[in-house]
């Protein structure tokens, strides 16, 4: 697992990322804003098969938190998933906003690598 803590803007976040060799392991994403308590969200994601003539992503909202934070998780999960070709598990929490989340989103598939 890769714990690396990101400044985005005037904010700190923390990245916690474990992404296996393993082409059906699933990737699991935690991004947490510094000083933050609350859990959050947590989505689950998967993906048609990196063979298939169809690209379709599945997410399941597995905690909500009614911000709008799932959204995004949700979002990242489908990046992940397409990208990768595994299920991902995103859990975020905090304030991120669009800005932090497009910085964000590229350090995560950064660190998935």
């Amino acid at each position: 697992m890769k714990v690396t803590r990101v400044l985005v803007g005037s904010s700190d976040y923390d990245l916690a990322v474990h992404a296996s060799t393993s082409a059906k392991s699933p990737v699991f994403v935690h991004v947490n804003q510094c000083g933050n308590a609350s859990m959050g969200c947590y989505v689950y994601t998967i993906g048609t098969p990196l063979k298939s003539s169809v690209d379709s992503t599945y997410s399941v909202v597995l905690q909500g938190d009614g911000s709008g934070l799932q959204d995004l998780a949700a979002n990242l999960g489908r990046v992940l998933a397409k990208k990768f070709g595994c299920p991902a598990y995103v859990s975020m929490s905090g304030s991120v906003s669009l800005t932090d989340y497009a910085f964000l989103s590229q350090e995560v598939v950064r660190a998935c690598q």
